[in-house]
């Protein structure tokens, strides 16, 4: 599957216009600006990748491209029994030709000593084989296939709604189009973390750190869920389900 990350943006509100530094958009993309909603006029996050060249990665000013299988001493495989394990690879993670994020989950093989070698993946486009040997050497050393993709989180981790205002997140996302079968164990997502739980390394504070799930794909499954909330910690379940 191919997971090409077109757009994010921060959007702040009339009202929580002080609360963080502003761009004009004009400086930050080559594409049309973004139509601000009716009472916001402040972007405080934005980024499109359409100034990247391609074959390069996203800019470490803005992004911080997660590796390995757990926050350092955190939950194994990322608290939610995930089985691959994050690189920083071109062939994981990389800019299109066309300025977008394309994100590629991978099958190795091998050791993951650097000896692996790719056995699948959906992309039409072949990686450099250095690339893809990348990606092999960061999997398990288990003599299993792996899985190998990528994880991005922004650099800031400051970012909040005053009181009384408004803040909008959005993102323009196409994930694997492949039929449902095809798609068994992947999971695509874009949702927002408290820093507390990804700085900090209070890890029994989650969901109280905070997290917004704003758009998953598991399985390829057609549902949508358009809200579920949660208990107080640790873990609470899950109370309500509209959808």
């Amino acid at each position: 599957m191919l997971f090409p990350f077109f757009a994010a943006a921060l959007l702040f509100s009339t009202w929580g216009a002080l609360a963080a530094p502003t761009q004009p958009h004009s400086q930050l993309s080559r594409r049309s600006g973004i139509a601000l909603p009716p009472g916001y006029s402040h972007i405080i996050f934005q980024d499109d990748f359409s100034l990247l060249p391609p074959g390069s990665q996203p800019s470490p000013s803005k992004w911080i491209i997660a590796t390995g299988t757990s926050y350092p001493n955190g939950p194994a495989n990322w608290g939610t029994n995930e089985i691959q394990t994050y690189t920083k690879a071109l062939s994981n993670i990389n800019i299109t030709s066309s300025g977008t994020l394309l994100i590629t989950p991978l099958r190795v093989s091998g050791s993951g000593s650097g000896s692996g070698n790719v056995l699948d993946s959906s992309s039409s486009t072949s990686s450099s084989s250095s690339s893809a040997a990348a990606a092999a050497a960061a999997a398990p050393d288990n003599g299993k296939d792996n899985w190998t993709s990528a994880r991005i989180e922004t650099v800031a981790d400051h970012i909040a709604c005053p009181p009384g205002g408004k803040l909008l997140m959005s993102a323009s996302l196409k994930f694997g189009s492949a039929p449902s079968p095809s798609q068994m164990g992947i999971w695509p997502s874009f949702w927002a973390l408290g820093s507390e739980f990804r700085r900090s390394g209070k890890f029994d504070q989650w969901p109280a750190a905070g997290e917004i799930d704003i758009a998953e794909s598991t399985n390829g499954s057609p549902d949508v869920w358009r809200l579920c909330t949660a208990g107080p910690p640790p873990a609470g379940r899950a109370t309500s389900f509209l959808g």
